[in-house]
């Protein structure tokens, strides 16, 4: 896959990388993969970012229902460009 932010990415699409080892999701209308981060055991809510995998997952990474319940960090934030891969085809 060509990583092009100009790249636009149905939600089919998206829902084909459901999994730990192959995990795409959508924040706000921008499609991440984030499999190389999971990998790398960085993520500090450990597999709970896997829940977000093939689907939009901006209300999870705004609301984190599985810890404090409030918006990732401006840091984690500042994390999204480096995965990002595409829009949301609408």
């Amino acid at each position: 896959w060509l990583q092009n932010a100009f790249n636009e990415i149905t939600m089919a699409e998206v829902a084909k990388h459901a999994s730990k080892t192959d995990c795409w999701f959508v924040i706000h209308g921008k499609v991440y993969d984030v499999t190389q981060f999971i990998a790398s055991g960085k993520h500090g809510g450990g597999d709970t970012i896997v829940e977000g995998c093939g689907k939009d997952a901006t209300q999870l990474f705004e609301t984190r229902p599985m810890g404090s319940g409030t918006p990732h960090s401006a840091q984690a934030k500042s994390f999204l460009p480096n995965f990002e891969i595409g829009t949301l085809k609408k």
